[in-house]
């Protein structure tokens, strides 16, 4: 496994659930390439 940091794509997200939406979004990214 890679780790990657900052974690999460850059969306600008700025509440918890925009956060937690970008760090699934990168981990759906990573596991389908």
């Amino acid at each position: 496994a890679r780790i990657h940091g900052p974690i999460g794509l850059n969306i600008h997200a700025v509440t918890p659930a925009e956060i937690a939406l970008a760090i699934v979004a990168e981990i759906t990214q990573v596991r389908r390439s």
